[in-house]
């Protein structure tokens, strides 16, 4: 394989670490801390960033991944965030 073709793979597996990856890891380690009861004193960026690093691709659509993440939050764990500085979740009814 030639190096273009290696560098459109990385682009593609940067894209699902993206869209599918990093907002589940997000979503699950949110709704984890919340229902172990763990208070979050971090704003959402600073919880963004760490979780982030663990994956090191570049130029994400941080918009976009907090968008997603707010859907799955809401859809497979049936929270919603109430703040975001710091991050504060409340259980849909």
């Amino acid at each position: 394989m030639n190096y273009l073709t290696w560098q459109n793979i990385n682009k593609d597996i940067a894209k699902f670490i993206e869209l599918f990856v990093l907002p589940n890891t997000l979503a699950f380690t949110l709704a984890k801390l919340y229902f172990d009861d763990i208070e979050i004193q971090d704003s959402y960026k600073v919880f963004y960033n760490t979780i982030r690093n663990l994956f090191n691709i570049i130029d994400e659509d941080k918009n976009l991944i907090f968008k997603i993440t707010r859907q799955i939050l809401y859809v497979k764990y049936g929270l919603e965030f109430e703040s975001i500085n710091p991050i504060k979740l409340k259980k849909i009814n």
